[in-house]
């Protein structure tokens, strides 16, 4: 191979690889940006479905528990707060999770929907 064939070649290759790594970024960006959301796989990562919301429905302030403090206080302190809602237990488990933080927070959404 001369040359000037080499270096067709050589500049190709490096065509070739500036296309895959641009393809390549442009899919990221789409994935970012939510192109490539599936809202199947979303669906399916909620513990709880067919959450009704009440009318003017706001999310409380919880404070956060991480797992080290006494956890039946955190839970009378979340029902508390969702007194209004203790008849709809999806909405219930539904907010759970926002009440929860670090290592307590890994834990709830690892959780298999059976056990919820």
């Amino acid at each position: 191979m001369n040359k000037l064939q080499h270096d067709d070649h050589s500049d190709r290759n490096a065509g070739d690889a500036s296309k895959d790594h641009l393809n390549a970024l442009e899919e990221r960006l789409r994935a970012v940006e939510g192109h490539n959301f599936d809202i199947q796989e979303a669906t399916k990562m909620c513990l709880v479905q067919d959450i009704e919301f009440p009318a003017k429905f706001k999310v409380a302030d919880f404070q956060k528990y991480t797992g080290t403090s006494y956890p039946k206080g955190h839970l009378m302190m979340y029902y508390r707060k969702m007194a209004t809602h203790i008849g709809s237990e999806n909405l219930l488990i539904h907010y759970f999770s926002e009440s929860l933080f670090d290592a307590a927070l890994n834990w709830y959404i690892q959780l298999d929907k059976g056990k919820v």
